[in-house]
């Protein structure tokens, strides 16, 4: 059964911002149809990306371009992206720096492991 994958705003207004500082017609188009494309793939794979060993279980990421990756949590019939950063930062610091707080996925259902 397909989940469902939710981008919360933070995530979002990442993309946009890194659309809009790319100034690339052409390139932003690619970059946001490989965004959404390999988002799409969680759907069926949702353990696709690695655990990301910065945060720890659940988080897990997928380096969707060279420069940019996602970090998404899955869940029970459902995968969160939390935030689309770009990989030539430092993670710790683009992570404390983020403008937005991290959107919380909700908890998980009493007997999920």
């Amino acid at each position: 059964m397909p989940h469902q994958v939710v981008w919360t705003q933070a995530a979002l207004d990442e993309l946009s911002e890194i659309l809009i500082e790319e100034d690339t017609p052409d390139g932003s188009n690619q970059l946001e149809d490989t965004a959404f494309f390999q988002a799409g793939q969680l759907e069926n794979q949702p353990l696709l990306g690695p655990v990301f060993a910065l945060l720890g279980k659940p988080y897990r990421h997928l380096v969707i371009h060279p420069n940019y990756r996602l970090i998404y949590v899955p869940r029970k019939g459902q995968v969160f992206i939390l935030a689309f950063l770009h990989t030539r930062r430092k993670f710790t610091r683009a992570w404390k720096e983020r403008r937005r707080p991290v959107e919380s996925p909700p908890p998980k259902p009493q007997g999920e492991a």
